[in-house]
C-alpha cells in the first residue's frame, strides 16, 4: 500500500513539472524533475517515511521492519544503511534530521521506539521505548 502511494506522488509530481513547463506565463524559479528511479533493498518491508536533510543532499527512508536507509539524493545511490531492521521491529511512521547537525537523524516507530542514529558512523545514539503504562517513560540508552 505504502509502494502505491509513493507512486501516486511521483506521478502527480510529474504532473506538475509538465503544468510548470506548459505554463510560460507563470514565472517560476525552479522545476520539479523525476531524474532517475531508486531501487531501495528493504522495499519489500514497504515504505512508512520519507525525509530530506535540512540541505536536501540526502533522503531518509524508513521501512516496515524498523529498518532506516539514507541515500543521495542527487544520485539514488546508498549512502548508508543506517539500520537494517528486524523481525520484532514495527515500521518508521517519521523521520526528521537535525537542523544543523546533518549527519543527526531522529527516528519514531509504530512500537513506540525513539531512535537518534549518525548517518555517517551508522551508530544508535539514542534509543528511547514507551512505557507500557502510557506515560512514555522508560527511556534507555
Amino acid at each position: 500500500m505504502a509502494g502505491r502511494k509513493l507512486k501516486e506522488a511521483i506521478l502527480a509530481a510529474q504532473e506538475l513539472a509538465i503544468d510548470e513547463v506548459a505554463n510560460e506565463e507563470q514565472e517560476t524559479w525552479s522545476h520539479l524533475h523525476l531524474k532517475q528511479r531508486v531501487l531501495l533493498s528493504k522495499d519489500s518491508h514497504g515504505i512508512y517515511s520519507v525525509q530530506f536533510s535540512p540541505d536536501a543532499r540526502q533522503l531518509a527512508v524508513g521501512f516496515g521492519n524498523g529498518a532506516v536507509q539514507v541515500l543521495n539524493a542527487r544520485t539514488g545511490q546508498l549512502f548508508s544503511d543506517v539500520f537494517t531492521g528486524q523481525r520484532t521491529r514495527q515500521a518508521v511512521t517519521s523521520l526528521s534530521y537535525h537542523p544543523e547537525v546533518i549527519n543527526l537523524l531522529v527516528t519514531a516507530g509504530a512500537d513506540g521506539i525513539i531512535s537518534i542514529y549518525n548517518t555517517e558512523s551508522k551508530k544508535r545514539l539514542v534509543n528511547i521505548r514507551g512505557g507500557s503504562g502510557g506515560d512514555g517513560g522508560g527511556g534507555e540508552a
